[in-house]
C-alpha cells in the first residue's frame, strides 16, 4: 500500500493558505514506515530488515491496526539507520493512524484520527509526534532545533494513499554562495551537476535539473566569465559540508 505524501512548497507560498485549518509537525529525516500486520513496512530507503527493530515491534505487539510514522534516531539522518550500532536506539515516531481493530479510519478527518491516536497508551520506543497550532511557534522551534522543516497538515483532510495537497512540506533553508569550478554532465547532455568550492571546501556537488542553468553556465565560461552559484541547504554536517544543497540561481561575473 502507498502512504500519504506531502507536497513541497515555500513558506512564502504558504502565506496564501488559511492557517486556521492547519496544524504543524516536525519534519523528520528518518525512514518513512508503516506498522501493519504486526510488522514494520518501510519505503526501503535504507533497505532495513524488519528484525533490526524487534524492540519496536514488541512494543506494538498488542496493537491491532495500521500506523503511519517515521523510524528515527537522534542523529536525524536516514543514513544513521544503516549503522548497526543505531538499530536498538531507533524509535518509532507515529503521526497518523489508518486502521484500528478492523475499522478503517482513512475517511475520517485528520482531527478525528489524531483524537483516536491520542487515546492510545504508547510507551518508549513509540512516540506520537508533537503538533503545534501556531505557525510562528512551530517555525521558531524548527530554527532553534535546526530541524529540516515542518509538515503543515489540514485538520479536515482524509488519509489519501498518494501525494496530497492537504499535507504541505515547508523546508527550512540556509543560503550560501559558492564558486562553480566545473560541470559534470549526464549522458543526455541536458542536465548536469555543478562541481563547486568555497573558502574551505572543494567538490561541493550541486545538481541542476534546468537546461537553462546549464546553457547559461556554458555560454558564460566560453566568454571567460567566473560563475558562482547561490545555493540553499538545510544545515551543515559535523565535517562542515552542506547537507542537501540545491541550486537557487547562477551569479555570473559582469565584465566591465
Amino acid at each position: 500500500m502507498s502512504v500519504m505524501k506531502a507536497t513541497g512548497i515555500t513558506v512564502k507560498e504558504f502565506e496564501h493558505y488559511n492557517k486556521e485549518n492547519f496544524i504543524y509537525c516536525r519534519k523528520f529525516d528518518g525512514s518513512r514506515t508503516l506498522f501493519k500486520d504486526g510488522r514494520l513496512v518501510s519505503d526501503n530507503r535504507d533497505g532495513f530488515k524488519n528484525e533490526r527493530y524487534n524492540h519496536i515491534t514488541q512494543a506494538l505487539k498488542n496493537f491491532d491496526g495500521i500506523l503511519d510514522g517515521e523510524l528515527w534516531v537522534k542523529q536525524d539522518r536516514v543514513t544513521e539507520l544503516a549503522k548497526k550500532e543505531n538499530w536498538k536506539e531507533a524509535v518509532f515516531i507515529v503521526f497518523d493512524i489508518l486502521e484500528i481493530d478492523g475499522t478503517n479510519l482513512r475517511n475520517k478527518t485528520l482531527k478525528e484520527r489524531r483524537a483516536i491516536l491520542e487515546t492510545l497508551n504508547f510507551q518508549h520506543p513509540i512516540y506520537i509526534t508533537e503538533q503545534y497550532k501556531n505557525l510562528n511557534e512551530a517555525w521558531k522551534r524548527a530554527n532553534e532545533g535546526s530541524w529540516e522543516g515542518l509538515i503543515a497538515k489540514d485538520i479536515r483532510s482524509p488519509y489519501l494513499e498518494k501525494r496530497s495537497p492537504y499535507w504541505l512540506k515547508l523546508k527550512r533553508y540556509n543560503e550560501a554562495v559558492v564558486t562553480i569550478d566545473s560541470l559534470e554532465q549526464t549522458n543526455t547532455q541536458l542536465h548536469g551537476t555543478f562541481i563547486c568550492s568555497d573558502e574551505v571546501l572543494n567538490d561541493i556537488r550541486v545538481g541542476s535539473l534546468s537546461t537553462k542553468y546549464v546553457d547559461d553556465y556554458l555560454k558564460a565560461k566560453e566568454k571567460g566569465k567566473v560563475v558562482k552559484a547561490e545555493i540553499q541547504y538545510l544545515n551543515k554536517t559535523n565535517t562542515g559540508h552542506y547537507f542537501q544543497p540545491t541550486l537557487k540561481r547562477l551569479l555570473i561575473e559582469v565584465v566591465k
